[in-house]
């Protein structure tokens, strides 16, 4: 047998991250996105803790809206990851991340502030983060 072998479509999961600065059109993006993924029938959720802004493209595209507040604890996140999965949804747009990773940084200076080495620290931070 050669080196290459015919390609199989696999049930995968696409993780992607959109980067840009505020108003670059993130979240625009990550619907069209989805869309293409998914198709049109396919079930769009989106985690909003940017005070509902994604409403904004609701007339747009069809997607279900669950708005996080403070406290932006990993928890929450996991929960509405998980949420959204037993729920059916074909695609998950977290809008932002961003919260969570402010929640991360406080503990680890917490725990840089408490003793240690703030290198070794980041040890529990990044798994936490996975």
């Amino acid at each position: 047998m050669g080196l290459f072998q015919e390609a199989k479509r696999e049930s995968l999961q696409l993780r992607l991250a959109l980067i840009g600065p505020s108003g670059s059109g993130k979240t625009l993006s990550a619907l069209k996105i989805a869309r293409g993924l998914v198709g049109k029938e396919g079930r769009i959720a989106v985690v909003d803790t940017e005070n509902g802004s994604a409403k904004i493209y609701a007339d747009r595209y069809k997607f279900d809206l669950a708005e996080m507040h403070a406290p932006y604890t990993v928890k929450k996140y996991l929960d509405a990851i998980k949420g959204s999965g037993d729920d059916g949804y074909d695609c998950l747009i977290v809008d932002s991340l961003t919260h969570s990773w402010v929640e991360l940084l406080q503990k680890k200076e917490d725990m840089d502030r408490r003793g240690g080495n703030s290198f070794t620290n980041w040890g529990s931070i990044t798994k936490e983060h996975e």
